[in-house]
């Protein structure tokens, strides 16, 4: 399994985001929102591609097992995580 993390941020933002959270797995700078609207998630109120947060489980086929949405005050828990991620290893 591959952890990443995909924003509007630049590059640089994200490595200074990055070293400070000493963040281990890829940041992808997205800053056109290609990735983000290709998984439907940009804020439509927001002109700068910001996206609603959410965490996306992909197989390794690139379909989309799992579609955790959060807001900026409330993610999923842990434990929604690891059954989606649970489900997705026993297919």
């Amino acid at each position: 399994m591959q952890v990443a993390a995909v924003s509007y941020d630049s590059v640089a933002i994200l490595k200074k985001f990055s070293d400070k959270r000493s963040i281990t797995f890829p940041l992808l700078a997205d800053e056109k929102s290609t990735v983000i609207d290709a998984y439907q998630l940009r804020n439509k109120s927001s002109k700068q591609g910001i996206p609603h947060p959410a965490t996306i489980l992909i197989d390794r086929k690139g379909v989309v097992r799992a579609n955790l949405p959060g807001t900026v005050r409330v993610r999923h828990s842990t434990e929604a995580l690891l059954r989606a991620a649970r489900e997705l290893q026993s297919e």
